[in-house]
């Protein structure tokens, strides 16, 4: 009898330091991240009763983020990328699309033409059929080979080892260069991104606050059925408690890239090894690869030695399955294979930059090279004083000289002969013995100089010094975590993308015979064309900044510019604007409903909370072509809306 009175009181105060702990959080939040990010914690861990999930998560995501002095609209930067179209309102299309990238973009890598007897480099692509999707424009392959990008790591993992349940993960990645790529940094972060809200059965919008939704309404309806059959989410499939499961999943190639060198061969059959192709095939594995992770006794996630790769979990029959149908999954999500080609890009820069590096070690070589020194002191000796008195002598004694000097160093006549001349009346060798090297090179390594005016090559020892994942303090690197109020489990990972070439005969036979419809573009007019695109998206970028400070401004009687808050934390209605007439609501989908009842039917624009201000989140009615319907309703809900 004593045990159980024991029993009770223990659950009594259990229950009733629970309850102070849940109080007393919820008053401190507003001063502190830290303490609303506990009381989300809670929440989440159902050990706070009472409170909505949703609202709380976007209070500890504002609080967080306004520690590091960012905002929501900085994480839609990320999310918001141009290149995956989207809804209007942020939600991934539910129907099969195309990238959005330039025109005259490429559907495969098929190699290089490095060409040392002109100095030319031409990419050889292939062109997308009217059902076959563009992965690669000019852009991509001038932003890889002029960074050297020849392999590329990224994860996105815990922001902070004391926050086991942050809304956030963080973004990490090598080489460190990659910031100055967006479109090749923002392919792996949405591709890493797509797996884990598929894995979780999760998709969050990319508009602020980031709602939640199952993927099964929407995300992955675009797929097939068998292939949706198959790939339920580990929510789905898992049997027994999810407590504290925590697995990475990233995307990395199964298989080496064959490629096969071969040299150009003329109209008579006769071998040209000045001029080197390289032909990559085009049949890459790409995989999925899981791990179980757990905390260590510092609070770090690290890999679990016991975890079994070839275990029948949840999570290693989705890592199999989405690695069976990784190819056909990418036609419904062609980011997944746009990887696949700028992996194989990456290997393009890769022969690049190690042609470059031959071709400057040649260079070294003929200027450390003494030959020609020691030429010309054999040739002073020989002919002895000069000139000779003799004008018809010294001229045949310069000709006689320099018709050997072009015949094996590759000199103008014209150009070498006042160096000539200066060495032998004055004995001015420095600036001869430079000239011609100089010739020699020009001659010998076309190549250097073509890669050198394209800026094709990258240094690598001024850069990467710290050969760990990291990111760029300067910018914003969060994106929302893919977990929701009913899932008790946490997925981390990435993308690898390391080649791993490998030689093989009958690459460019197959090649040859393939259907594709291919292209030449040489790295003149591909280096032109990168330009183009990228004035094309600034202009774009400078339209869209302007509509939205049209959007955000209003005038005055007299004419003047004044801000007007419709965005998150700048105000709660339009200055001169009907009086704002507050309506609250218990929920967030109970102010949606009534806001779009009120603009008869047409979705409503959702403002956040301003913090600074302590004003409600709110819905406003708005008309047809989604614009604000200024009748000074807000429906408001969740914290500082007074119901």
């Amino acid at each position: 009898m004593p045990t159980i009175g024991l029993s009770h009181d223990m659950i009594y105060m259990e229950c009733a330091g629970n309850e102070f702990l849940s109080k007393y959080l919820k008053s401190m939040a507003p001063n502190s991240s830290m303490y609303q990010y506990y009381f989300f914690e809670g929440i989440w861990k159902s050990w706070i009763d009472g409170e909505n999930f949703e609202d709380e998560r976007d209070y500890c995501m504002y609080y967080l983020l306004k520690d590091r002095q960012w905002t929501t609209y900085d994480v839609e930067d990320l999310l918001c990328w141009s290149i995956i179209p989207r809804t209007d309102d942020g939600w991934y299309l539910d129907t099969k699309h195309q990238l959005q990238l330039d025109p005259s973009g490429y559907s495969q890598v098929i190699g290089i033409t490095l060409n040392n007897d002109t100095g030319d480099i031409e990419f050889m692509f292939a062109q997308a059929k009217k059902n076959e999707h563009n992965l690669f424009d000019a852009g991509d392959v001038m932003d890889i080979v002029t960074n050297g990008i020849s392999y590329a790591y990224f994860t996105l993992d815990p922001p902070n080892v004391e926050y086991h349940s942050h809304p956030f993960n963080e973004m990490k990645y090598l080489p460190k260069r990659l910031v100055n790529i967006p479109n090749y940094l923002l392919t792996l972060l949405h591709t890493d991104y797509l797996l884990k809200m598929i894995s979780t059965g999760v998709e969050i919008c990319s508009q602020t606050p980031f709602e939640m939704r199952p993927t099964s309404e929407n995300l992955m309806q675009r797929l097939p059925v068998h292939i949706c059959e198959e790939l339920q989410s580990i929510v789905k499939k898992k049997s027994g408690l999810l407590t504290n499961s925590i697995h990475r999943f990233w995307i990395q190639p199964e298989s080496e890239i064959e490629y096969e060198q071969a040299y150009y061969r003329n109209f008579f059959g006769r071998t040209n090894e000045n001029i080197t192709q390289f032909y990559l095939s085009d049949k890459i594995k790409m995989c999925v690869k899981k791990h179980r992770m757990k905390y260590d006794e510092k609070g770090n996630l690290i890999d679990d030695k016991d975890d079994n790769e070839n275990d029948e979990s949840a999570e290693a029959e989705f890592a199999r399955v989405f690695t069976k149908y990784y190819d056909e999954i990418g036609e419904y999500f062609p980011e997944l294979l746009r990887l696949k080609e700028l992996l194989k890009l990456s290997v393009l820069s890769r022969i690049i930059q190690s042609r470059y590096e031959s071709q400057c070690d040649l260079a070294a070589q003929i200027e450390n090279d003494t030959t020609f020194e020691t030429y010309l002191t054999e040739v002073k000796n020989k002919i002895g004083n000069y000139p000779t008195g003799s004008v018809e002598a010294d001229e045949k004694t310069l000709n006689a000289i320099s018709n050997n000097i072009c015949k094996n160093f590759f000199c103008k006549k014209s150009n070498l002969k006042p160096y000539l001349f200066d060495w032998l009346r004055h004995g001015q060798h420095k600036a001869l013995v430079t000239f011609v090297k100089q010739s020699l090179i020009q001659c010998k390594a076309k190549l250097k100089f073509t890669i050198e005016k394209f800026r094709l090559h990258y240094d690598d020892e001024d850069h990467d010094d710290e050969q760990r994942l990291n990111n760029d303090t300067t910018q914003c690197f969060w994106v929302p975590a893919a977990f929701s109020s009913d899932l008790s489990m946490k997925v981390y990972g990435g993308v690898i993308l390391t080649p791993n070439p490998k030689v093989r005969t009958g690459v460019k036979n197959e090649s040859e015979k393939s259907k594709k419809s291919k292209t030449t573009e040489n790295v003149a007019k591909l280096s032109k064309k990168s330009k183009d695109i990228k004035s094309k998206r600034c202009a774009r970028n400078v339209e869209k900044s302007e509509d939205s400070k049209k959007n955000c401004q209003t005038t005055d009687q007299n004419g003047n510019i004044k801000s007007k808050s419709h965005v998150i934390g700048r105000g709660a209605g339009p200055s001169g604007d009907p009086k704002i007439h507050s309506i609250p609501f218990n929920s967030k989908k109970g102010a949606m409903e009534a806001a779009k009842k009120d603009g008869k039917e047409n979705r409503p624009i959702h403002h956040g909370v301003n913090y600074e201000k302590k004003e409600p989140a709110h819905w406003h009615p708005a008309d047809k072509d989604g614009k604000i319907i200024k009748n000074g309703k807000h429906y408001t809900y969740g914290r500082y809306s007074k119901t």
